[in-house]
């Protein structure tokens, strides 16, 4: 039978662990950011990057992907269930050329895109796309047309930010500055990274990734193990 005293000190173990646990300490998290500013030369160094088409470093702090579909995407990178701001410069150097940042990279099938294209003439004008793609197909998205883009202009900035809860938003840079929001939960976590649509050369000017993951509470286990063991003693 435990005696008042026991009664007491477990107590105090108990109301320790609630302020502990209960004031938001195992919430703690980490903010993680990567990067590239592609200042090297050669294709994308293979220690950091996934690619299934070759994007290759221009010496200049640019990387290029030449008239080849596909993707580059940032290994040992998980953006997790927490939130996230991923960045990139791009721009296109000819018409009809996709080039945009692919996220919540599941594999090289799987994974959302944003992208963007100029076209001289037709009802796909300066078009922007939001997809999710599933087993390599477009399986969802929409698109808007957006004044002010044209080939081989400064570099644009796309912004893409999600909450982890499948809650995005996307900005880019240019004449008339705009944000688009919008809500899907079919993928989380995953990777990031650089998009060419094909047709025509894609440029990138840096790449980066920020996002949060939880850290241990291990000074709190820690306490709450000093004080069990104090009340075993007793």
């Amino acid at each position: 039978m435990q005696t008042p005293n026991a009664l007491s000190s477990w107590a105090r173990v108990s109301a320790l662990a609630t302020v502990l646990f209960g004031s938001g300490f195992m919430a703690r998290a980490a903010t993680i950011t990567v990067s590239d500013d592609f200042s090297g030369t050669g294709v994308l160094d293979s220690n950091n990057w996934n690619q299934n088409t070759a994007y290759v470093q221009a010496g200049s702090g640019e990387a290029y992907n030449a008239a080849s579909p596909g993707m580059a995407y940032y290994k040992n990178l998980n953006l997790g269930t927490s939130a996230f701001t991923v960045t990139a410069d791009s721009r296109n150097e000819l018409e009809n050329t996709y080039a945009g940042v692919v996220f919540n990279v599941q594999d090289a099938f799987n994974y959302y895109v944003f992208r963007w294209r100029v076209q001289s003439e037709g009802s796909w004008d300066n078009n922007l796309q939001i997809l999710r793609i599933t087993d390599g197909n477009i399986a969802d998205g929409f698109g808007v047309i957006v004044a002010d883009l044209t080939v081989n202009t400064p570099y644009r900035t796309i912004t893409i930010s999600g909450d982890g809860l499948g809650n995005f938003s996307v900005a880019m840079t240019n004449a008339n500055p705009f944000t688009l929001t919008w809500t899907d939960t079919t993928y989380s976590g995953g990777s990031a990274g650089l998009y060419n649509g094909g047709l025509g050369t894609a440029w990138f000017d840096g790449f980066s990734a920020t996002y949060t993951v939880p850290e241990p509470a291990s000074l709190a286990l820690l306490a709450l193990g000093g004080f069990t063991l104090f009340y075993r003693r007793r």
